[in-house]
């Protein structure tokens, strides 16, 4: 007997459900997120998604909850729904992406410089030169992410990696619909430009062009972009009907 009472015997935790299934459903939505098949406002089906997955609905449902507790969905009416951030949303998010991420650099580039250090970021660069090559889209998105999350992780700093990494979650559903609006050579041009003044360790210089490359989101019109978004998906549904 303790003395806060009985302790109660050990339950298994809810759901049971193998975790790795969670984790790769939680995974394909977000990779289904970053391919614009779901588009900021679309309502998340368990059950379409589980068939779509060949899984059960058990792991999906979890990890649809994981993706609301992380703020990625929400219920504004019956059933979860992908986010529709406003336009502050976006200003705020990047500001605050803005901070945080000028504390990775400073933290990354104070640490003892071995040989290997910024090599995650020069393989995530040749990543990207290839899928701005190919305007990929998609490839570009996940690509950007690899050099962010690279320099994020040489920071050390495990409270900036899990926030920074909630922080590009929920950037994702804005980047969705404005896929048509990634300028590829731009975007590569300020990667490449950010580890050149990372490795000739001029912070100031990484710094200011960390802090532009971030403005980019908060200079598109994101509602103008989410309409165009729709009424393409639209256009090729019906396209898609006609030819079959």
């Amino acid at each position: 007997m303790s003395s806060y009472g009985e302790t109660p015997p050990v339950q298994r935790l809810r759901g049971g459900e193998d975790q790795s299934l969670v984790h790769q459903a939680r995974d394909a939505i977000i990779h289904a997120i970053a391919q614009g098949v779901f588009l900021p406002g679309d309502r998340m089906v368990e059950a379409h998604i589980a068939e779509d997955l060949g899984f059960s609905r058990v792991p999906v449902r979890e990890a649809l909850r994981g993706l609301e507790h992380r703020g990625l969905l929400n219920s504004p009416d019956k059933g979860l729904r992908l986010i529709v951030p406003t336009q502050r949303d976006v200003d705020e998010l990047v500001e605050l992406r803005r901070m945080m991420e000028s504390a990775a650099l400073r933290h990354a580039m104070a640490r003892e410089g071995a040989p290997n250090l910024w090599n995650a970021l020069r393989d995530a660069l040749r990543e990207g030169r290839a899928a701005a090559a190919a305007r990929d889209a998609t490839r570009t998105i996940i690509a950007d992410r690899r050099f962010h999350e690279a320099l994020w992780r040489e920071a050390d700093h495990g409270l900036l990696l899990s926030n920074l990494t909630l922080l590009w979650q929920r950037q994702l559903v804005m980047c969705t619909a404005v896929r048509e609006q990634i300028d590829f050579k731009a975007g590569q041009a300020d990667h490449e430009g950010i580890l050149a003044a990372i490795e000739a360790g001029d912070r100031e210089e990484a710094d200011r062009r960390l802090t532009a490359h971030s403005g980019w989101l908060a200079q598109q019109d994101f509602a103008a972009a989410l309409k165009r978004a729709r009424e393409a998906r639209r256009l090729a549904a019906l396209r898609a009907k006609w030819r079959t």
